[in-house]
């Protein structure tokens, strides 16, 4: 998140690795919240973005990315203020990491994922 030169805080970066079919929902349940979010279609290339795109937020959906903690720890060792968000389904027997921001499940319901990504925004601007 960065201040423009108005004093009011842009739109904040998410880079996200999902699914194709989930990047029209989550755009569509996150709407009204300022975030830019950018949607990674390959493993590669998301370890790619997150090294030159200083994401203020990294969402990754814990079914497509093969070491989470790993990609966690690499965008916190070039920002350490990102926050990392796992995407996981209600039913999955993977568990996502503690040292995650936030964990949503999918599919993506407003319900769920505007509030919870209104609180992360909230608690990263009162740091800043």
């Amino acid at each position: 998140m960065t201040l423009r030169e108005d004093g009011c805080s842009s739109d904040v970066g998410v880079l996200a690795r999902v699914a194709e079919p989930l990047c029209a929902p989550i755009t569509s349940v996150l709407e009204g919240l300022r975030l830019r979010i950018e949607f990674v279609p390959s493993q590669g290339a998301f370890a790619e973005r997150i090294e030159t795109a200083y994401p203020d937020i990294v969402l990754m959906d814990l079914d497509l990315v093969a070491r989470p903690g790993e990609l966690a720890r690499f965008a916190w060792s070039l920002r350490r203020q990102t926050k990392i968000v796992a995407v996981t389904a209600w039913w999955s027997d993977r568990e996502p990491l503690e040292e995650f921001d936030l964990t949503l499940h999918k599919p993506p319901r407003r319900d769920e994922w505007f509030p919870a990504m209104a609180r992360l925004l909230a608690s990263m601007a009162a740091r800043s």
